[in-house]
C-alpha cells in the first residue's frame, strides 16, 4: 500500500474515532448554557441561551449527525479510490458508512444518558446521501468543464 493510501485510511479511522468519542460524551443543555455564558463574558445569560437552545437544538444536533457521516462517506470514497477497490469506491463507502452509523447508534444504547435511535441512523444516512449528491454534482461539473476545454 502506498503512502497516500495509508494517509487516506488513517484519516478514515481518525474520523471514526472522533465519531465514537463524541457518541460517548453527554453535554447537558445546562452545561452548554454555562459554557456559552462564560465564553460570551456574560452577554448571553444561561436562561436566554436555554430558550434559544430549546427552539433550535434539533438543527444543531441532527445537523452534526449529517455532517459527521457525510464527511465519513467522503473520506471513505477517497480511501477506497487509493486501493484496488477503486471501481467500487462509491458503493463501498455508502455501505460502510451506513453500517458504521447503525453500530454507532447501537453503541449509544450502552452510554448513560444517551440512547440509540433508528431515526438517527436514518439522519446519518441522509448525510451520506447529501454527500453523495454533492459528489455527483461535482463530478458532473468537472466532466462538463473537461468537455468544454477539449
Amino acid at each position: 500500500m502506498n503512502h497516500s493510501a495509508i494517509r487516506a485510511w488513517v484519516r478514515v479511522f481518525l474520523w471514526m474515532a472522533l465519531i465514537f468519542l463524541t457518541s460517548c460524551t453527554v453535554i447537558t443543555p445546562g452545561q452548554l448554557a454555562t459554557a456559552v455564558n462564560r465564553v460570551s463574558a456574560d452577554h448571553v445569560t444561561p436562561s436566554g441561551f436555554l430558550m434559544f437552545w430549546g427552539a433550535v437544538w434539533w438543527v444543531f444536533v441532527k445537523g452534526w449527525h449529517m455532517a459527521e457521516f457525510g464527511t465519513l462517506f467522503a473520506l471513505l470514497v477517497r480511501a477506497f479510490w487509493t486501493t484496488r477497490w477503486k471501481s467500487h469506491s462509491i458503493m463501498s463507502a455508502i455501505i460502510l458508512a451506513s453500517i458504521y452509523a447503525a453500530t454507532d447508534e447501537f453503541h449509544q444504547t450502552f452510554v448513560s444518558y444517551r440512547g440509540g435511535r433508528w431515526s438517527d441512523v436514518l439522519i446519518d444516512c441522509m448525510g451520506i446521501g447529501v454527500a453523495y449528491g454533492i459528489y455527483v454534482l461535482r463530478r458532473n461539473k468537472d466532466s462538463e468543464f473537461i468537455a468544454q476545454t477539449a
